[in-house]
C-alpha cells in the first residue's frame, strides 16, 4: 500500500477537544500531537489532551527527537517522518507509516508521580553498532531480544528496556529540560530499526493491560482511521517477556 500527499498543503495542527473529559476525574492532562492518514489518504494533524495516567506516557513516547529510523532511502530522524513515508520493518520490509504521535515530557525535581522519562543506551551497549550512535528512548520502550521458547527452541521476545538499566550500557536520565518523544504505528505491529537497535512500533496491548477499564475508548479515539476498532492492530508480532540475557536480537 502506498500513499501520496502534498506536505505543502498541510494545515496547521488542529485543536481537538480534550479526550476523556466527561468521565475522567479532575487532574493533570497530557498534551499530545498526532498525525495520521485518513481513509482517502490525506494527512490529518491535530493536537489534543488526555488524562495523565502512568500507562498513557507510552502511547506517544518511545523515540526521543533525533532518533534515526531505518527507511528505504536511509536513516531518517524520527521527527522528519510523516504518515505515508516508507519505513523498513524487520518482518515485512518497507511499510507505510500510518500514524505518528508526539509528546513533550519534563521530569521536575521532587515529582515522583511522573516516570523517569528517559533511558540512554550507550553506543555498542548491546554489541557492535547496537546502537550507533547513543540512543535515547522513553522507559516504556521494548526492544527485541533473543529468548528461548517454551519448548526450548530459539526465539525472540520484546523486553522492557527499563529492565535492562545497569548504569553501564543502559542508564536512566533525569534531564534538566523537557524531552520530545515520538511513537510510530503501522497497519500491524512491527519491529523497526532505531539507531541500529530493534524496537517495537506501537501496539495497544501493553497500554490497555496497564490502564483502567475506561481507557479503551480514550485510546481508540487517538487512532481515528481505525474507526474505534483497536483489534485491527492484530496480535503483537512477538511475545512480551521480562528481561533475560543482554544481547539484542
Amino acid at each position: 500500500m502506498s500513499y501520496a500527499f502534498d506536505r505543502r498543503r498541510m494545515a496547521p495542527f488542529a485543536q481537538r477537544p480534550a479526550l476523556g473529559s466527561g468521565a475522567a476525574p479532575p487532574g493533570p492532562r497530557l498534551p499530545l500531537r498526532l498525525s495520521y492518514l485518513a481513509r482517502r489518504g490525506h494527512l490529518v494533524e491535530e493536537s489534543l489532551s488526555i488524562p495523565l495516567l502512568p500507562a498513557e506516557h507510552g502511547i506517544c513516547a518511545v523515540f526521543a527527537r533525533g532518533t534515526l529510523i531505518a527507511t528505504p532511502s536511509g536513516a531518517t530522524a524520527v521527527e522528519d517522518l510523516a504518515p505515508g513515508d516508507a519505513v523498513m520493518t524487520r518482518d515485512t520490509g518497507a511499510q507505510p507509516l500510518a500514524w505518528l504521535g508526539s509528546v513533550t515530557l519534563r521530569l521536575r525535581a521532587g515529582e515522583t508521580a511522573q516516570p523517569a522519562a528517559a533511558l540512554r543506551v550507550v553506543g555498542g551497549g548491546f554489541g557492535p553498532l547496537l546502537p550507533e550512535p547513543d540512543l535515547v528512548l522513553h522507559e516504556s520502550a521494548h526492544i527485541l531480544m533473543p529468548q528461548a521458547t517454551e519448548d526450548g527452541r530459539r526465539g525472540s521476545a520484546l523486553v522492557p528496556l527499563a529492565d535492562l538499566a545497569d548504569d553501564h550500557s543502559v542508564f536512566r536520565l533525569r534531564p534538566p529540560g523537557p524531552i520530545e518523544f515520538f511513537n510510530l504505528a503501522f497497519e500491524t505491529h512491527q519491529i523497526i530499526c532505531a539507531n541500529g537497535l530493534a524496537v517495537e512500533s506501537f501496539h495497544p496491548a501493553r497500554v490497555l493491560g496497564a490502564a483502567p477499564a475506561n481507557a479503551r475508548e480514550t485510546l481508540a479515539r487517538l487512532f481515528p482511521y481505525l474507526d474505534g476498532d483497536l483489534q485491527l492492530f492484530g496480535r503483537p508480532c512477538r511475545p512480551y517477556r521480562s528481561s533475560a540475557g543482554s544481547s539484542a536480537a
